[in-house]
């Protein structure tokens, strides 16, 4: 092997992190990847660009429409006249209209005049199809975001928890090494030492815990934005003061439903179902009147429209076709009838829709002012459970306390700092389902 390759590889074993650093995402540059990249976003989109298809074909129904035909026919038997005279022996005459071979070929030109409304209809309708792919493809988008932000705040409370045990475990181990040499001298008993090797083993298994949750965020985030091998999240806080920001939000309780009333998707999806049911009783109601579609052709053909030349010639045609069913045991009625009825039941679905957004809304309020609270008293907690630590370590180098007092005290604060950042991650993903029933992203 040559040097360089081996200095290489020299480098490479001695500092592979500086070599191939770990990137680092913000949570709004992973939300954006999950924009682009997620797999429900890019289905939504095509079925988006499949109503766009659908409107323009629609449009173009009330167009003159173009066709070119060709045909040919072979008939074994085609008409003949035959002339003779009785008493005279002259042969008959036979004049026959056509060989038996029919050959044609057209221009055609339709255009309806009149449908009933019917094409109106279904090209409003198509319409209408499009703004709903787009509210879906909007919200498909939403979602892809939220999740991400969710995940990412998972990960960032699994990192912050393995900080909190990795804190107490360093205190722990540094109490350990100096009970264990106090009882080499005969100053302490094993029970001490005990006491805290079982405390650092539990605190192992709680950052096992915590560490497979941070996996298991990541791996999440890593479906929705398509990411691929190690990378890791910045950290990032709120942004905003928590306590201010729940009362705001309790204030503008009335306001916040109002909002989500006029731009959810699933209710303006619902709105638009109901033009839909509309336009359906339109294109039903089409059937109780005439159709009227204009016609005209060039054609060339052999025999033409002189069988008896039977030579190809050209000619064409002009007309106006009027189509009405003037019965069918009010199939057409029941049709409308039953668009009407769908309306009725949209209009109704609503309504329960509205309640249901303003009820889980106000239960989304009452959850960020319960978790609100918490975050307060584990803060005042934590501040007690840290004074509580410091008094407690006093007390044992004036020989007042004992090592398991140290350790029950740095567990109850590990376990308040713990419980802080478990409420915390909670009233922020709590903050983020209250924006996707706003139809909106916080």
């Amino acid at each position: 092997m040559s040097r360089m390759p081996a200095l290489f590889l020299c480098l490479l074993a001695v500092f592979p992190v500086a070599a191939f650093p770990q990137p680092r995402y913000s949570s709004s540059s992973l939300r954006d990847l999950a924009e682009r990249r997620f797999e429900r976003v890019r289905i939504e989109e095509a079925g988006l660009e499949q109503s766009r298809l659908t409107a323009a074909s629609a449009r173009t129904a009330r167009f003159p429409h173009l066709d070119l035909t060709a045909q040919y026919t072979h008939i074994s038997e085609y008409g003949k006249i035959e002339f003779s005279i009785p008493g005279l022996p002259v042969p008959p005459r036979t004049i026959s209209f056509g060989d038996g071979n029919i050959a044609e070929a057209a221009v055609s030109v339709t255009a309806p005049l009149f449908t009933g409304f019917r094409l109106t209809a279904a090209e409003a309708a198509a319409e209408e199809r499009v703004r709903m792919a787009e509210r879906t493809v909007a919200n498909a988008v939403l979602e892809a975001r939220l999740a991400t932000l969710r995940s990412c705040r998972l990960a960032q409370a699994a990192r912050a928890s393995i900080a909190i045990v990795d804190t107490q475990r360093a205190s722990l181990e540094r109490l350990l090494d100096f009970q264990r040499r106090r009882l080499e001298q005969g100053q302490a008993i094993p029970f001490d030492t005990l006491v805290i090797a079982a405390r650092i083993a539990q605190l192992a298994v709680e950052r096992a815990s915590a560490e497979g949750a941070f996996r298991n965020a990541l791996a999440s985030i890593r479906q929705l934005t398509g990411l691929e091998g190690p990378f890791d999240i910045e950290d990032e806080p709120p942004g905003f003061e928590i306590a201010a920001e729940t009362r705001s939000l309790r204030e503008r309780a009335e306001e916040l439903s109002i909002e989500a009333f006029r731009q959810r998707y699933d209710l303006l999806n619902l709105g638009s179902a109901k033009v839909l049911a509309e336009h359906g009783a339109t294109s039903a109601r089409a059937g109780m009147y005439p159709s009227i579609f204009a016609s005209a052709s060039f054609r060339f053909g052999r025999p033409g429209v002189d069988q008896v030349k039977n030579e190809w010639m050209d000619y064409y045609t002009v007309g106006i076709r009027m189509d009405w069913n003037l019965w069918n045991w009010h199939a057409d009625r029941r049709a409308v009838e039953a668009q009407e009825l769908e309306a009725r039941k949209i209009d109704l679905q609503i309504a329960a829709l509205r309640n249901t957004i303003r009820t889980r809304i106000d239960m989304a309020l009452n959850d960020l002012e319960t978790r609100c609270r918490t975050l307060e008293l584990l803060t005042i907690q934590a501040d007690n459970e840290r004074a509580k630590l410091e008094l407690t370590r006093a007390r044992l180098r004036q020989g007042l306390a004992t090592p398991t007092d140290v350790v029950e005290a740095e567990t109850a604060l590990t376990t308040a700092l713990l419980r802080h950042e478990q409420a915390l991650c909670e009233y922020l993903n709590t903050r983020s389902e209250l924006g996707a029933l706003l139809g909106k992203e916080w």
